[in-house]
């Protein structure tokens, strides 16, 4: 919960109630994920990406019926791109 507070001022985008606990967090992510995917990806570009690999979809590609857009790094671990 130390990081939902050090990070509060940097996630203006989410409504107040996102810092309650961790739950909300993520409940108000996916929210704002769906329902405000353009600002979610210009506003908070990092945890969006981490939403589109988790949910494995990327709202922001209508013309592609919503696929994630991969590619492997070096590694082997797919990034996202986009």
């Amino acid at each position: 919960d130390k990081i939902l507070h050090a990070n509060k001022n940097n996630f203006s985008f989410l409504r107040q109630y996102a810092f309650t606990n961790r739950h909300e967090f993520f409940a108000v992510s996916v929210e704002h994920f769906f329902e405000a995917p353009e600002e979610f990806k210009e506003k908070i570009p990092a945890l969006y990406k981490v939403m589109v690999n988790l949910l494995n979809q990327d709202p922001t590609n209508v013309n592609q019926d919503y696929a994630v857009i991969k590619r492997l790094s070096s590694d082997g671990f797919d990034i996202i791109t986009g």
